[in-house]
């Protein structure tokens, strides 16, 4: 425990800290100090010291100006302590949540790269393949919590004008960590040739999944499917 001495209201008050490292003012009740910074923060400047010490250490990123006298230097050094305190912890946590987001972004590309590779691989899906125009087919992959895919395409054109074809995208979105850890790692990515976006039940010989159908042309559409467990077959199931 530890005492400070303090000019406030041209009295001697008296601040003490506890093993805790909580703060007591004997000559003063929360109330009035509450009511005290309320004040301040209304833009009132004439606060007693010990309701500006308190702010101060329940505010510490709002520097506020203390006029400490010679004898109440301990006081202001122990204030500069915990003010330092504070600010390494705000470095330390910026620092882990910059990690964690590093860390995030290199899952979420891993993942990413995995659902494209398999969409790459996939035989139920038709991309443009044009003899005389340039076509280009795009696979986007989001990080979302309801899953989807679907496809669209569009007419291109040859360079002078005289053929023309189609060009593709195939968009897939699901939540990323989620679809890795209970799809990718049941090896239930890709059945059939088709894309599993997630899995709506399970039972000791069967999943119902939701799965990209392909319809006419290049449309793609999620849809319901069962997924045999002993031969690892998809079979659409009739939609409502």
């Amino acid at each position: 425990m530890e005492k400070f001495e303090i000019s406030c209201m041209r009295k001697k008050h008296t601040i003490i800290v506890n093993d805790k490292g909580q703060l007591i003012f004997p000559n003063h009740t929360m109330e009035e100090l509450e009511a005290e910074i309320a004040l301040m923060q209304l833009g009132t400047d004439k606060i007693s010291k010990c309701a500006k010490v308190l702010y101060q250490l329940k505010n510490p990123e709002k520097e506020i100006k203390i006029n400490f006298r010679k004898e109440e230097i301990p006081l202001k050094e122990f204030l500069d302590k915990r003010l330092q305190i504070h600010e390494k912890r705000k470095i330390k946590n910026y620092k882990s949540i910059n990690l964690k987001t590093r860390l995030n972004v290199k899952i979420y590309g891993k993942i990413k790269k995995i659902i494209e590779s398999l969409i790459v691989k996939q035989s139920a899906y038709r991309f443009a393949n044009n003899r005389w125009v340039d076509s280009e087919n795009l696979i986007t992959i989001i990080n979302a919590k309801t899953p989807d895919i679907n496809q669209k395409s569009w007419r291109i054109w040859s360079r002078n004008g005289k053929w023309s074809g189609n060009s593709t995208e195939i968009t897939v979105s699901v939540p990323f960590v989620h679809w890795y850890n209970h799809i990718y790692k049941k090896g239930l990515a890709l059945v059939d040739g088709i894309f599993v976006l997630d899995i709506i039940e399970e039972t000791p010989d069967h999943y119902i999944v939701l799965a990209g159908k392909k319809g006419r042309g290049f449309t793609i559409t999620p849809c319901k499917a069962k997924i045999n467990k002993t031969n690892n077959s998809l079979k659409w199931l009739k939609q409502v």
